[in-house]
């Protein structure tokens, strides 16, 4: 027997409340880092046409469906730790309502709804508020996901198919990988073919338009690739065995499988000794090859990057959690031969992950949001001297000088030198990103070479890894400690023949 209507729209609204309870909460208590504030300085661009110059130039490595819904956005609202990942926020929830609605189709509100939870056991909670394109393309594929199988059921046809092609272009707009999301459907409507023994051309239609749709990128995308060979992400842990690890480790712990194990046998239990007719709708073959396609995404992200398709790390894989939080619902429900109480225990158990992740958000700070250049004393006094100071690292530069006072903000520095970075640090990444970013905002980033030249002595904060000591001592360079903080050394830079 179907929930009623309004039982549903209690669940979902239920559903909705705490979800943003723990988004918003999150996303006040977390200061912006490096990849954000790209996002940030991105959208305060002027204009739409600007932003795209900007993007063809090199500005951000993410294609700009995010920055451009944050442009939008904050010329109605302003900046703010809440509004800037609004975008990523309702992007993750639209997927879980995606999910939920799938979920519910085949079996019952009570499973859709630990469905829709069990969000928070995979890594994509996190980058609920995280303000970069993930979200974006998580929602994207969700509803790709939902509208293709609402098609093939031959419901709605006229705002599915168009929502289908729609979804899956806009998702390689919020992130490049997103193009991967068209394939697990493209194998499940390969299949419907071959069942069906003819085409559905207006399905295959779809997918061609979505295709049409991605065919801009083509003018962006060459500048991440062109980089890709001296990326950061070289440097980092890209296997298949560390992009599921990332992606699902909780979904490995023991008490989640004993669970599973002992709610398949509860529902088999129940079927001996209650006899009902199955609730949902039966899974057709389509859908199951489509599914497992999307719990192969990961492994195809890894298999580009080995072809020499750009760079690959673990959270571009995390399409694969709208197939995760899908699969393993049903999984179960199926199992236990379409248990009611089976469906009861799953939810309540995916429950325990929701609120714990409830728990974690329930401190955060209300007057306000933390201030990472607050915590760094010396920095502040050092700058407050009249010093030039020179941050180490790429990725801690930019946040703090994002959260400097706007006075002393053109003080603190990076200095950029691609070929350096390159032959010291093995990855040129951040200096090429900065370079950019100098180009169209007031970063104050400056070339090494003409740097030196002109302030003989200077104060470098080592803040983050970076190449600019190693370099400095090569050039015979007097690096003089004078106090750390937050395990960053703050030391007084003599070059030879400063006084």
């Amino acid at each position: 027997m179907r929930a009623p209507s309004w039982a549903v729209a209690l669940v979902v609204a239920l559903f909705s409340t705490a979800f943003f309870s723990i988004t918003v909460a999150a996303a006040h208590g977390k200061p912006f880092w490096h990849d954000e504030i790209f996002t940030i300085l991105f959208a305060r661009l002027p204009s739409v046409d600007g932003m795209w110059r900007a993007s063809r130039d090199g500005f951000d490595q993410m294609p700009p469906l995010n920055a451009l819904a944050t442009h939008l956005l904050r010329s109605f609202t302003g900046d703010g730790p809440i509004v800037t990942r609004l975008p990523p926020m309702v992007g993750v929830w639209i997927m879980c309502l995606a999910v939920f609605a799938i979920v519910r189709r085949r079996s019952n509100v009570i499973l859709a709804l630990g469905a829709a939870m069990l969000l928070a056991w995979t890594a994509a909670l996190r980058y609920a508020v995280e303000a970069r394109g993930y979200g974006l393309m998580l929602a994207c594929f969700g509803l790709a996901a939902f509208a293709w199988s609402e098609a093939a059921h031959g419901r709605r046809r006229a705002v599915y198919l168009p929502l289908l092609a729609l979804s899956l272009g806009a998702g390689a707009w919020a992130h490049y990988y997103g193009i991967l999301n068209v394939a697990p459907l493209a194998a499940g409507e390969l299949v419907r073919t071959i069942r069906r023994r003819r085409p559905d051309w207006r399905m295959w239609a779809a997918f061609a338009s979505a295709l049409v749709l991605m065919l801009p990128l083509a003018l962006l995308v060459g500048v991440p690739l062109a980089l890709s060979e001296t990326s950061w992400t070289r440097l980092e842990p890209t296997g298949v065995r560390d992009a599921y690890s990332f992606l699902f480790s909780s979904l490995l712990d023991p008490r989640l499988i004993l669970a599973a194990l002992l709610v398949t046998a509860l529902g088999r239990l129940e079927r001996v000794v209650v006899t009902r007719p199955p609730e949902g709708d039966r899974i057709p073959p389509h859908e199951v090859v489509a599914a497992i396609a999307c719990l192969l995404l990961p492994l195809a992200g890894v298999a580009a990057r080995s072809l020499g398709f750009g760079v690959f790390v673990p959270r571009y894989g995390l399409s694969a959690v709208v197939g995760f939080c899908t699969v393993i619902p049903l999984v179960v429900w199926v199992g236990s031969g379409r248990s009611r109480v089976a469906a009861l225990v799953v939810c309540a158990w995916l429950f325990t992950g929701f609120a714990q992740s409830a728990w974690a958000a329930r401190g955060a700070p209300w007057d306000t949001h933390p201030d990472p250049f607050a915590r760094r004393p010396l920095l502040a006094q050092a700058l407050a001297r009249g010093e030039q100071v020179c941050v180490t690292g790429g990725l801690m530069y930019l946040q703090l000088w994002y959260y400097a006072p706007p006075l002393v903000r053109s003080r603190l520095c990076y200095l950029a030198d691609p070929a350096a970075a390159r032959r010291l640090a093995n990855t040129d990444s951040f200096d090429v990103g900065l370079l950019a970013l100098r180009r169209w905002t007031a970063v104050t980033v400056r070339d090494y070479g003409p740097f030196v030249e002109a302030h003989p002595a200077f104060t470098v904060y080592a803040a983050g890894s970076g190449w600019l000591l190693q370099r400095l001592v090569e050039s015979g360079a007097n690096v003089r400690e004078t106090g750390t903080e937050l395990g960053a050394p703050i030391s007084l830079v003599a070059l030879p023949g400063a006084r």
